[in-house]
This record gives C-alpha cells, structure tokens and sequence, in this order.
C-alpha cells in the first residue's frame, strides 16, 4: 500500500525542481537529479529479469535521444546557421541557430569546462543507477536525462573552440524563451515526468538483494 504522505527529501526535490524548470542546458542536467536521486529512498525488491528489461529500456532511449539530437544539430548548422530563423508556427515556434557556451541565459560563459564536468558525472551517476530502475516508465525517464546529457556532452567535447570548451548548438525557438535543442527536450521532459511519478509514489530504484 502507497504511504499516505511523500517522505521530506523527495518533496524538497519536487519543489526544487519546479521552480527551476526554465533553466537550460547543463542546469537541466543538475535539474533533473534530484528526480533520479532523491527519491531514491523509496524502493522495492529486484527482480534480475525485469531489471534487464528496463536496463534495455534506458539505453535504448538515450541512444535514440543522442542520435535525434546529434542528427538535428548536424542539419542545424548546414541549414541554419548564419541564416535567417525559419518559422514554422508564425513567431510561435522559430527555427533559429545559436551556439552556447553556458548555461541558461548565457549565464556562466567562461565556465564551458564546469558543465562539461557536471555533464560527466550526471552521465555517470546515471549509468551506475540503471541496473536498480524499478519500472518502464523511471527507465524512459533515465534515458531521457542520460541522452541529453551525453548529446550536450557531445559538443562539448568535440565542437568548437576546443575539448571540453565546445559550445553547445541550440535551434529551437519559442517566444520569451531560451533557445534549446532535443537534448535540453529530453531532460526537460524527463525532469516534469519524474516530479508526476515522484507525487504518485512511484519508487524509481529496486534495493539490491544481499546473497
């Protein structure tokens, strides 16, 4: 039977994570998190079958986000760059061209290294989490954020102006709105997805079976 009340540390997640939705890039990645991380302390038992299911699950939804993402800022900067923004819903929704080398709002431009870092250990923090998900939906979850925290990841290694320093391709556009691209998606939609699973009780990890 679910509890009647969400423990303390999972709700100051939820609140923490809400208000902080608008951010961007690696601020999503952090974002993100506490969905993963937080609510770890709700858990249920393994069972190794279906622990391989979703395992299977995680990987292949990051490895579609980063191909998505990946394939979109390829066409992006052919397409895109140094061009006009093409609209496709009036001034709704623009497909524009930028290259970041922060955070949201160009917050932290001189730190590129810092994101890169932090979208390292998220990345790894992930991995090291996915054997214990406890049911599909937390597995698409933790695809989503391990997806687009490797696609960031991505330019951030191998695009310009150097390792580690590479900026980020952003090409989506909506108004009053950071510019963003499928990788900041997928984290965006993974954080809103676990703050519903985290107020419904749903445990994201399974606990370890001691032989």
């Amino acid at each position: 039977m679910l509890s009647s009340a969400l423990p303390l540390a999972p709700m100051v997640a939820v609140k923490t994570v809400g208000t902080q939705l608008a951010n961007f890039d690696c601020s999503r990645q952090i974002l993100a998190l506490p969905c993963v991380c937080h609510v770890a302390k709700r858990k249920i038992a393994v069972n190794p079958a279906s622990s391989a299911v979703f395992s299977r699950v995680v990987w292949s939804t990051a490895l579609a986000v980063v191909i998505l993402d990946q394939v979109t800022k390829a066409v992006a900067v052919v397409v895109l760059e140094h061009e006009p923004p093409i609209a496709l819903l009036g001034n709704f929704l623009q497909l524009s061209f930028a290259r970041n080398p922060g955070a949201a709002f160009s917050f932290g431009t001189s730190a590129t290294w810092l994101f890169t870092l932090i979208a390292m250990s998220a990345s790894v923090l992930i991995i090291r989490l996915t054997p214990r998900v406890a049911s599909q939906s937390w597995a698409i979850i933790f695809g989503c954020v391990l997806g687009g925290a490797v696609g960031n990841l991505i330019d951030r290694i191998f695009r310009s102006p150097g390792v580690l320093r590479g900026h980020v391709v952003d090409f989506i556009q909506l108004p009053h709105y950071p510019m963003f691209n499928i990788a900041d998606s997928a984290i965006s939609c993974a954080a809103v997805a676990g703050i519903v699973l985290t107020l419904r009780s749903v445990p994201p990890l399974r606990e370890k079976i001691s032989s």
